[in-house]
């Protein structure tokens, strides 16, 4: 991801749901979604980007880990049940408040 700004990043959400290791530009949106050397990676220049990619791509072992990683992260913060169950929780509280 290459944009200079992000809101809600459901690009890379749906990236960490396919397994596909991220590489974007270090933005405060991203940084609840990419955790950088686990399911990818959050860089400051172009360069740096260039960098990451070529690691990723280098590396099959470097890859199936980010892989893993992105996957179990989306299932344990992004799955459409988690997101619910968690909105389902919020107003519960709301309610009896």
């Amino acid at each position: 991801m290459s944009s200079d700004w992000e809101g809600l990043p459901i690009v890379a959400i749906e990236a960490l749901a396919l397994g596909i290791p991220i590489v974007a530009y270090n933005l405060k949106s991203l940084e609840e979604v990419v955790q950088t050397g686990k399911t990818g990676y959050l860089c400051d220049s172009e360069s740096e980007m260039t960098k990451a990619v070529e690691k990723i791509l280098s590396s099959s072992d470097e890859f199936e880990l980010l892989s893993k990683n992105s996957q179990e992260r989306y299932n344990r913060k992004y799955d459409a049940q988690i997101l619910q169950k968690n909105w389902q929780n919020i107003y519960e509280i709301k309610s009896h408040a």
